[in-house]
Order: structure tokens, then sequence, then C-alpha cells
């Protein structure tokens, strides 16, 4: 079976009277141990104000001048930077 080789996650959200329950926390953990996505070359993602969050999960900001590479990355630079995460 072929399967993706890349993940954008993207629009993912919780609401205000939900924040501060680790909701995102399981929901990345989640994402990242979910079986599909275990062979996948690289994950992308961009936020504005989630840096801490994807921090926690290895992900490191690309230099706005960085092309999305494979190799791991995680964060983001500056509002709505770039993350790009390899598996």
């Amino acid at each position: 079976m072929e399967r993706a080789t890349f993940a954008w996650l993207c629009d993912v959200f919780v609401l205000p009277e939900f924040r501060g329950l680790g909701l995102s926390k399981w929901l990345v953990k989640r994402m990242l141990a979910h079986p599909n996505l275990q062979n996948l070359r690289r994950h992308l993602l961009a936020t504005f104000d989630a840096h801490t969050l994807y921090q926690h999960f290895g992900y490191e900001p690309l230099a706005r001048n960085q092309a999305p590479q494979p190799v791991r990355v995680s964060g983001a630079v500056g509002e709505g930077g770039v993350i790009n995460f390899t598996v």
C-alpha cells in the first residue's frame, strides 16, 4: 500500500473555554504517535502563537531565508513562521 511521505498540520486550535487543560499537548502526542504517520519524511506547520508547544515536541524554527529541508527542526520564526520537522 502506498502512503504519503509528507504531513501538513494546519487549522488546529483549542476553544478558549477548554484551554489550560492539556488538550493541545494531548492532540500533538496523539498525532505524532499515529501509526500511519510513522514513516513520513517530514511534518510541516506554521504557527502565530504556539511556538513553545511545538518546541516541547522537537520542532525548531526555520530561518526566514531557509527553504523547508529534510532535517529535524521545530518552533516557528516570527509570526506565522514555517516549522519543518522530519521524523
